[in-house]
């Protein structure tokens, strides 16, 4: 999609994605892989070029994906020298969910927003013998780890009472995000959109 900028010299059609950045602002919406995160990381090189003191506005609404895409993802937030904040659009479940309670700038909801944590899951149709399903365990119990470890981090709660709410699709409101310690704040649309917490 494309947007209209009158100029002096006429109309130019400015594609939305470059208009969105401009506004240092960077959405994260769809399945989370690869292809995100060479997106994401091409968008942080020029906004961190830009300006490395003024936030970037990471604007969420996935229902989560790859594990090792969204660690990826986690680890180029964090490494940003620019402060990134993180704002709930609708869902942000599974991997989603985990990329939007990583932030350390702010993590903001819209009311009606909602998280969902669960455990690490298997891929559909996976079979092998009885060695690769132990390796496969194996690799989902470190990877269980590591999001209980992000967990207690970020919300200061005991690994005991995390693992109790990952263990199936845990849903949070807004306000019982909040309550737990994986948001900062509900906010409304005008702060949301203008990035004012």
């Amino acid at each position: 999609m494309n947007l209209e900028e009158r100029t002096n010299r006429g109309t130019t059609l400015i594609p939305l994605e470059s208009r969105i950045l401009t506004m240092r602002k960077i959405l994260l919406t769809g399945e989370i892989n690869f292809e995100m995160v060479d997106e994401v990381f091409r968008q942080l090189l020029i906004l961190e070029d830009q300006d490395d003191h003024m936030p970037i506005q990471v604007y969420i609404d996935s229902c989560g994906g790859e594990v090792d895409a969204g660690f990826t993802l986690i680890d180029l937030f964090l490494g940003c020298k620019t402060p990134v904040q993180f704002y709930c659009l609708g869902r942000a479940y599974s991997m989603a969910a985990f990329l939007f309670i990583s932030g350390n700038h702010g993590r903001f909801m819209l009311p009606n927003s909602k998280l969902m944590l669960h455990e690490p899951l298997i891929g559909q149709n996976y079979g092998g013998s009885a060695s690769d399903i132990k390796s496969l365990s194996e690799k989902l119990n470190s990877t269980k780890d590591r999001l209980i470890k992000l967990l207690t981090e970020r919300t200061g709660r005991e690994e005991e009472e995390i693992q109790k709410e990952i263990n199936y699709d845990h849903f949070f409101t807004a306000e019982d995000a909040v309550e737990f310690g994986l948001c900062d704040k509900v906010v409304d649309f005008e702060q949301f959109r203008e990035g004012q917490v």
